[in-house]
């Protein structure tokens, strides 16, 4: 077997009748993987699970009745993109706008991730490439327009009053910028443009920087779900890499942060949690507020005494005299 035929086998589980269940390539069939092959396969996955996404994402946003425009940031070789003419035109979403966001130079300067490759100028898909998969793709094409430029230059307030001015709402989003740099000014403009109903796919959102959701993407959308007006809810799982996230006004929220003066508590997909263990592992709030809150809490309990089962409640009550 080729290299080349190999690379273009299915990377899909074949379950088999017997152990291991499933039926798993053994030594003589990899005896001359190379590094080729293994991105190759890992290619053919990564993008397996991304147009999966498209696919079921669009039959949210049509039957939810969720009207507006894609807009992407980060388009190298126009993968996604072309997924995204792809599926509203499955849906015969005429009314749909494609806007692609991108230096169209590569990256910036970077430092502080894992990923050798993301030096400046690494990625670049210039616009007239671009174009050119969107003319060969051959779908919306008069509706695709490319928005050059680093994003804290490109993403200005003029542009997003340009989109505001014609009611220009976001129905999907796939935000695909690597880095922290790049993400903050993409959720600044973009949170205007958002409506109930709206979709963000977040595509590196564990990619660079080992996990972490302190660092990079995950780091700024965290930090722009405490400062949005929208509460957002886990939507999709892509891959290891990505996550989608829906978007919705809360009216509960508004009414507790209008009475406290925008000190309500807020619920945990609120307050930029993106994994639950984040609630547990937060340190306890040693501000002036915290310990008076915990005073009134520790006085409260030795008020009511120790704790009593509720098995013996029952017998103490019983056993004490009835009025007449």
């Amino acid at each position: 077997m080729t290299s080349n035929s190999r690379r273009e086998r299915p990377s899909s589980v074949e379950p088999i009748a017997g152990e291991p269940w499933v039926k798993l390539p053994n030594g003589e069939e990899l005896k001359d993987w190379v590094k080729d092959d293994e991105i190759a396969f890992n290619q053919h996955n990564r993008q397996t699970e991304k147009y999966k996404f498209f696919i079921q994402t669009f039959d949210f946003l049509t039957d939810n009745r969720v009207r507006g425009n894609y807009l992407e940031f980060g388009c190298h070789r126009c993968r996604t993109f072309r997924m995204a003419l792809t599926e509203a035109r499955r849906h015969n979403a005429d009314w749909m706008k494609f806007f692609a966001f991108d230096s169209f130079e590569g990256l910036p300067d970077s430092s502080g991730h894992s990923v050798e490759i993301w030096t400046r100028g690494a990625l670049t898909t210039t616009v007239d490439q671009f174009m050119d998969h969107v003319r060969t793709h051959g779908i919306y094409v008069d509706k695709v327009t490319p928005i050059k430029g680093f994003y804290s230059d490109s993403l200005t307030t003029q542009l997003r009053s340009q989109f505001l001015d014609n009611e220009q709402k976001i129905a999907l989003a796939t935000i695909d910028c690597d880095l922290y740099e790049s993400a903050v000014p993409v959720f600044d403009f973009i949170e205007p443009l958002l409506q109930e109903g709206s979709v963000l796919y977040i595509d590196d959102l564990f990619a660079g920087y080992k996990g972490s959701p302190s660092k990079g993407v995950a780091k700024a959308f965290r930090e722009f779900r405490q400062r949005s007006r929208f509460r957002f809810v886990r939507h999709l799982d892509i891959g290891w890499w990505g996550r989608s996230f829906i978007a919705y006004i809360d009216p509960a929220r508004r009414s507790r942060e209008s009475t406290s003066n925008g000190r309500g508590k807020h619920p945990d997909d609120s307050r930029g949690h993106l994994f639950p263990a984040d609630r547990r592992d937060r340190p306890p709030d040693r501000s002036a507020g915290g310990r008076a809150h915990g005073r009134r809490a520790g006085r409260a309990a030795r008020a009511r005494g120790p704790a009593v089962p509720a098995r013996r409640r029952w017998q103490r009550r019983e056993l004490q005299p009835r009025r007449q």
